[in-house]
């Protein structure tokens, strides 16, 4: 759906991730390597779109959630505040990303914090 100020996709897809976090510990004598690692994959529904707040703002934002191979359910969502300026976008905002994981070799996994990115235009 797009209104020219306003505008709303719905999607669909796949997510994958690969962990791999090479650990050591020493303890007197005793020494221990442990690597705990696996890949997940996950289907994935959701929206992202886009609000005009103003000639050159704009509020961009993004939800999925899905469900797959060794993951109960992930979701991930952002929001962020937009700028355009004559050959790019420059955008600032924040992303949650969440893994609720169902192998014992791994915990669920949360990844959040700010984000910043620009588009050139040529």
């Amino acid at each position: 759906m797009d209104t020219g100020s306003y505008s709303l996709d719905l999607l669909g897809g796949a997510r994958y991730l690969m962990i791999d976090v090479p650990l050591k510990a020493q303890v007197g004598q005793v020494r221990r390597k442990v690597t705990p690692s696996g890949d997940i994959w996950s289907g994935i529904i959701g929206v992202r779109g886009k609000a005009d707040l103003a000639e050159t703002w704009d509020l961009q934002y993004y939800l999925d959630a899905g469900a797959g191979q060794k993951s109960s359910n992930t979701w991930q969502a952002l929001a962020g505040v937009g700028y355009q300026f004559k050959k790019l976008d420059a955008v600032l905002g924040y992303r949650y990303l969440a893994y609720d994981i169902d192998d014992g070799d791994l915990e669920d996994i949360r990844i959040k914090g700010p984000y910043a990115g620009v588009r050139f235009y040529v």
